[in-house]
């Protein structure tokens, strides 16, 4: 099955409220859920989910959740009830680049976060 390419373009969108907390989302396209990538997604998004964005957005930023989670072509970031925007989009940057170094948190990481 052939899938009709279109231009990806940025958007950002921001809607102010009278609250002292947030919703904070980021989403990117990706595979669908026939690609071979897409399995290896969504551990990669429950290793983030549990490793790194529960400490830094929940733990150390105050949230009362955040994650990230693949959808069939899309890969999201997200927190709810959150009092800290700039630092929660920098938590999702953040989440990337430990995911990239390798970087583990204890020898069984990985065997704890496929365990879900």
């Amino acid at each position: 099955m052939l899938e009709e390419q279109k231009e990806l373009t940025s958007r950002q969108f921001f809607f102010s409220i009278p609250a002292s907390i947030n919703f904070v989302a980021q989403c990117f396209p990706t595979v669908t859920y026939a690609h071979p990538d897409f399995a290896k997604l969504q551990v990669l998004s429950t290793m983030m989910s549990q490793s790194y964005l529960h400490r830094e957005i929940r733990e150390k930023g105050g949230a009362y959740g955040g994650g990230a989670g693949q959808s069939s072509g899309i890969f999201y970031f997200y927190s709810y009830r959150d009092p800290n925007i700039d630092k929660t989009v920098n938590s999702f940057k953040g989440a990337v680049e430990w995911a990239s170094s390798g970087r583990k948190e204890s020898s069984n990481t990985f065997t704890e976060q496929v365990s879900f």
